[in-house]
């Protein structure tokens, strides 16, 4: 165990993708480094009492910043917001003492490095545009969807000054390094770290299960209708699976849902968003996991997916293809195309020898590429270099 104390900032559940990744990188040090910390602007019980288990301490500061600072964002946007709240944040850890003590501090939540000089920050592209101008989701597919656009575009703008002031980017994405290495010299590539499932179930099934899991089924970057119409051409062909949708959704979406399960005799079941830990039992369950989401900036739940061996079909978009060998693991295919969609989801309905096969590979993966032991020794370089100048 290193003896060096590391403060990571910051878990806020309403920062969903990143929560997970901080949470996931704590668990990770926990195992290599002799003091974890964990700043808070307020934890789930379950996710506290999960971390406090390995040995890793909370510090809940959500009550010390105020939450009259939360209603900022609705006031000014995120630039206003995170402008006050980096500096309350800072404040608050200078009052409990870490800004004295901790070795190093890793912001995860960039925007909150805005009033810390000399700390660690993750790299994240807020502004969802991929190599290709039609596939950006916002200009193309949402065109009027303005607020999002300038909420973007400020993150962009936050995320920028946290790096300048930083001894170190962590890139969590070979895309987000390659966009960021030239005009910063100190990012480094660290993938995120999941821990691998070792009791993998044989999932011999005659009737195969398509898991899709989303917070918001119907949040219009997840694509889920691009799913529902590849049910549909599925359907149409006399093939028989079963559709699991996990996610908060409306009244309207629901029977949108039922209609289509109805006309083309596919099983499709709607369960209302859950914790993270209760998902597990669905992969378990499931035997294809599908995402073909126009704009990730992360994609945990795919990881997570990978790490339960299930064969995967996401979308052709720069973050997945770290996760997804096309063809090895699982297909990467293009989100606007329901039939392709449909075809790779075809050939893994049809060939249980594709499915195992792929299965067996997404651990392999996992393993490799992401393992908590591996991302942690990465993590403790990184922190090393900057401790020994």
């Amino acid at each position: 165990m290193k003896d060096l104390k590391i403060t990571l900032l910051l878990y806020r559940s309403s920062a969903s993708g990143i929560a997970t990744y901080t949470v996931e990188v704590a668990k990770a040090l926990s195992s290599k480094i002799k003091e974890v910390h964990l700043c808070s602007l307020g934890i789930e019980t379950y996710v506290a009492r999960e971390l406090e288990d390995r040995g890793i301490n909370i510090l809940e500061i959500r009550e010390a910043v105020s939450s009259t600072i939360y209603n900022t964002e609705i006031l000014g946007g995120p630039f206003f917001h995170y402008m006050l709240l980096s500096e309350r944040v800072h404040r608050v850890l200078h009052q409990i003492g870490i800004l004295k003590d901790a070795d190093i501090l890793h912001y995860t939540l960039t925007p909150l490095a805005l009033a810390c000089k000399g700390c660690v920050v993750n790299a994240w592209v807020p502004l969802p545009i991929t190599e290709e101008p039609r596939k950006n989701w916002l200009s193309f597919r949402f065109p009027l969807n303005i607020l999002a656009n300038f909420a973007a575009l400020q993150y962009h703008h936050l995320n920028s000054l946290a790096y300048r002031g930083a001894s170190k980017i962590i890139a969590p994405t070979r895309w987000i390094y390659t966009r960021l290495a030239k005009k910063y010299g100190k990012i480094t590539y660290i993938p995120p770290p999941i821990e691998i499932v070792t009791n993998i179930p044989s999932r011999e099934k005659d009737l195969p299960t398509i898991l899709f899991v989303a917070r918001d089924l119907e949040l219009p970057r997840k694509n889920v209708n691009n799913l529902l119409k590849s049910t549909r051409i599925l359907a149409n062909k006399g093939l028989k699976f079963r559709v699991l949708l996990i996610g908060s959704y409306s009244t309207k979406f629901h029977e949108t849902v039922s209609i289509l399960s109805k006309k083309t005799g596919i099983e499709i079941e709607l369960v209302r968003y859950i914790p993270r830990w209760k998902v597990h039992k669905y992969y378990a369950n499931s035997d294809i996991f599908v995402l073909p989401s126009f704009y990730e900036e992360l994609g945990y739940i795919v990881l997570e997916a990978m790490a339960h061996g299930l064969p995967l079909i996401v979308s052709d978009i720069p973050t997945f293809r770290d996760f997804v060998h096309n063809g090895v693991n699982g297909f990467l295919v293009d989100p606007f195309d329901s039939e392709i969609l449909a075809s790779k989801l075809e050939l893994l309905i049809t060939d249980n020898r594709l499915r195992k096969r792929m299965t067996q590979k997404s651990i392999e993966i996992a393993k490799t590429n992401f393992s908590p032991q591996i991302i942690a020794d990465m993590l403790v370089r990184s922190y090393e270099e900057i401790i020994n100048g």
